[in-house]
């Protein structure tokens, strides 16, 4: 079977040995093959032991197919994905229609391209038994109603929810390149902390309009103790918005919750026991936070929630220059 879409390719989905996902969009080809893998290994634990990976443009075609032909001790079949499959040679596609004809049922064939002729025996093959998405590259208008529609499946696949106008204006402002959304919303999940749903406020807290500095990204400077990139933010941020009692609410956020990943590891338990505190982070997310925490540490936490409820206090309550108190703070956080 061939698809153009993902609505259609889920519906006619059926258990075979060989699929194709071909697009010229990268974050297409990376949704088509991250729903492969969620239909072929629904039990994400088992993904790391059950899944081999090629690449079209070092890895021969004969090693393809006895990665293929092989079992595994460890799991009962296996998903063996072919990257940048239009960079094989001719060769190598005749050695994959060879194996086409006769593939082993256990395992599971996904190669991935940018073209794919459709005119080729290969690919009539893969039509034949198994499933082609083939998804053409989408007009600007198509693009970010597809971008939406993929911010609405990801925040609800963490648990929260977000309303189509609140998604429309995060795609708007940051752009309907799907890697890019895709990041964003991330690092809303992340924001938001245990709150369940992403409003208007959280988009323009921490999503950019193109290079435009934001909060979020500023509190990432710190966290890395880059403090020449966290001044050079906070200017850009104090420039556009004005006062800094917002900012310092919101970089207090940040801290706070990277405070408590950082201290549920420190006491000795993993990173399911964060996941337990803290619904939304799994996966990537999990990781980037966990790294985060533990490079800027316990101690430089604690102070750095007691310097930033001095600054507001300051803020609040003197004359002093307040560009001038969020650089002071920024230089002490980042040391």
């Amino acid at each position: 079977m061939k698809h153009q879409d993902f609505q259609s390719f889920e519906r006619g989905w059926q258990l075979a040995p060989l699929y194709a996902v071909v697009s010229g969009d990268d974050f297409e080809r990376k949704r088509g093959v991250t729903l492969l893998k969620k239909k072929l290994l629904p039990d994400e634990k088992q993904r790391d032991i059950c899944i081999k990976t090629f690449s079209g443009e070092s890895a021969s075609a004969e090693d393809i197919v006895e990665g293929l032909e092989t079992s595994s001790l460890f799991a009962e079949k296996e998903v063996v994905i072919l990257y940048q499959a239009d960079k094989l040679k001719k060769e190598g596609i005749e050695v994959l229609y060879r194996y086409s004809l006769n593939p082993n049922p256990n395992n599971h064939l996904v190669v991935v391209a940018e073209t794919l002729s459709p005119a080729s025996r290969f690919y009539k093959k893969i039509v034949e038994v198994g499933g082609v998405l083939h998804v053409p590259i989408a007009k600007a208008w198509q693009k970010e109603k597809i971008s939406a529609e993929a911010v609405q499946r990801q925040v609800s696949e963490a648990k929260k929810s977000i309303d189509g106008a609140v998604c429309q204006a995060l795609v708007q402002r940051v752009g309907a390149a799907g890697t890019r959304v895709e990041s964003e919303v991330d690092k809303l999940l992340c924001y938001i902390g245990e709150r369940g749903v992403i409003t208007m406020d959280d988009v323009a807290a921490v999503s950019s309009c193109g290079n435009t500095a934001t909060v979020w990204q500023l509190g990432e400077a710190v966290f890395r103790r880059d403090a020449k990139a966290a001044l050079a933010l906070v200017a850009s941020i104090v420039e556009e918005d004005g006062g800094i009692i917002g900012l310092l609410s919101q970089l207090r956020k940040q801290v706070q919750t990277q405070y408590q990943v950082c201290s549920i590891i420190a006491s000795g338990a993993g990173p399911d026991a964060v996941t337990q505190a803290f619904a939304y982070m799994r996966g990537r997310i999990l990781q980037q936070n966990i790294q985060q925490a533990n490079g800027y540490g316990l101690a430089r936490f604690k102070k750095a929630l007691i310097l930033i409820d001095e600054t507001a206090l300051k803020a609040r309550n003197s004359q002093t220059d307040s560009k001038l108190l969020i650089e002071i703070l920024l230089t002490k956080l980042a040391a």
